[in-house]
């Protein structure tokens, strides 16, 4: 163990390395293994203080969280040739030991995507071009992820070409789509299908108005499309190929299914992916009941489904926290779980369990960033000091791409809050791209105070058709969702657009 302990990141020195000593030091007793738990890690292994309650401060599951993913980053670099090493047990505080698998130096195995050039309709002179340097933009996005494997020899350069396969190789993914130009906007169709049979996995649309666009700005419309692209379909990076903590894998759920979660864990939250989402855990969890993040993810969405229905009467669901709680008792480190812990805490409204769980999760960088914002999201809505947490996530993610699009539409709350209509707007409008009920009432309501009354009027009627409970009860919708500040300042704007 003397190369592990002389790394940088396990020296004394370090907090991983102090945690890392104290555990090694407990496997050799014969009672450590079981009298381990997050008071003992905290007071024995990082020093806390004797006070310490690990019921308000996650800091004890944030340390073992760095810890397992920086073992997992020296397995991977310095120690990829050790005959035996150590790892973090999946349930539990304790270290095991186990023997190399002689081909793990090999990494896992990537996805195949296919992307064809997109088809082009009705394009006038300046526009033609567009639909194959589009495809390629795609490709050169999405060949930029690291664990996809970009096949697309008609569209990139041959040293960009990372891969070659037939078009009919059936392990490839395959990214197509169309470009249209219609009553003075370009519309954007894009499709992903799945290996499994051509599955379609996902699709979407974008509009890009051409007026007043000009020539020179087609540059404009690339980098923005691509970037929707990329951010809609650079999922089978993150998560289907296994590359993350998050990644639900193997049996537990099929291939669509695990897309579909994978979805609404980057803060795609339409009612029908919910819907589904929930009915695909709760299907993978009749099979593998005692399988963590399907746990975490059930509790997430059922808070999700009960906020996101204004036609449902129902209390909050406690099966959620007990649904946690069990998800923590296998895993407590787990990603998901955790951030199912903070979707409980901000539904059952309290508040300084929440703060704790929320601050520590944000700066765990072993965690996924669109999850970290995920969290962050459950402090904008209980109004926990939002301004400061939207500069923090602005800080810590500067050179992220694209956001969980439930992020624009809060961050436009707090715009809309502060009086700075055109920039809440902006924000609530980088979140559309299908129809959800609440980004209809923030559209309506800003476009009300912004003197646009006719886009007023046509939000309200949207919203109403998409979910009528609403006008019944508007504070029971609105404060399953936010704390008091936000809510009333929603409700009271939303009276003004009833008499509009």
């Amino acid at each position: 163990m003397g190369q592990l302990l002389a790394e940088p990141a396990f020296r004394s020195t370090r907090q991983s390395g102090r945690l890392l000593r104290y555990l090694m030091k407990e496997a050799g007793k014969e009672e450590g293994i079981s009298s381990l738990d997050q008071y003992r890690l905290g007071v024995e292994g990082l020093g806390l203080p004797a006070d310490f309650d690990p019921r308000s401060r996650s800091v004890v599951r944030v340390a073992m969280s760095r810890l397992r993913r920086e073992l997992r980053e020296y397995y991977r670099g310095p120690g990829a040739g050790e005959p035996l090493r150590i790892r973090l047990a999946e349930a539990g505080y304790h270290l095991c030991w186990e023997r190399s698998d002689p081909g793990a130096g090999e990494g896992m195995r990537r996805s195949r995507l296919r992307i064809e050039p997109f088809a082009g309709w009705g394009l006038s002179e300046p526009y033609q071009s567009l639909p194959r340097e589009l495809s390629r933009e795609c490709a050169g996005w999405l060949a930029g992820t690291g664990r996809v494997t970009v096949v697309a020899p008609n569209l990139l350069g041959s040293r960009e070409v990372a891969s070659r396969a037939p078009p009919e190789d059936p392990d490839s993914f395959l990214l197509r789509g169309s470009l249209e130009e219609c009553e003075g906007a370009l519309l954007l169709r894009v499709y992903l299908q799945a290996p499994e049979e051509g599955v379609l996995l996902d699709h979407f649309q974008w509009s890009f108005s051409l007026d007043p666009l000009r020539q020179q700005a087609i540059g404009q419309v690339l980098q923005a499309f691509a970037v929707e692209v990329a951010s809609e379909f650079g999922l089978i990076d993150r998560y289907l190929v296994g590359a993350s903590e998050e990644s639900v894998t193997g049996g537990q759920l099929s291939l669509p299914q695990r897309f579909l979660l994978a979805q609404v864990l980057e803060g795609r939250f339409s009612s029908e992916r919910l819907r589904a989402a929930l009915s695909a855990v709760e299907e993978g969890l009749v099979h593998y009941p005692h399988e963590a993040t399907l746990l975490g993810a059930s509790a997430i969405l059922q808070v999700l489904g009960w906020q996101d229905d204004p036609e449902a009467l129902a209390p909050f669901p406690y099966g959620a926290g007990e649904r946690v709680a069990r998800a923590l008792s296998l895993d407590p480190t787990g990603a998901v779980p955790r951030l199912g812990e903070i979707f409980v805490a901000m539904a059952e409204a309290n508040p300084e369990r929440l703060d704790s769980l929320s601050r520590d999760f944000l700066e765990d960088s072993s965690v996924s960033a669109h999850l970290r914002i995920l969290g962050a999201n459950c402090r904008l809505v209980a109004d926990l000091d939002p301004a400061g947490t939207l500069a923090r996530v602005d800080e810590l993610f500067a050179g992220l791409r694209t956001f969980p699009r439930v992020f624009h539409s809060l961050r436009g709350v707090h715009e809309y809050r502060e009086g700075r209509l055109r920039a809440a707007f902006a924000e609530v409008e980088r979140a559309s791209f299908e129809v959800v009920w609440f980004d209809s009432l923030l559209r309506g309501l800003i476009a009300m105070d912004l003197g646009w009354g006719e886009t007023a009027r046509e939000e309200r009627g949207i919203l109403l058709a998409a979910a009528p409970g609403f006008a019944d009860r508007p504070q029971i919708v609105l404060g399953r969702i936010f704390a008091a500040g936000p809510r009333d300042f929603l409700l009271a704007r939303w009276q003004q657009l009833l008499r509009a």
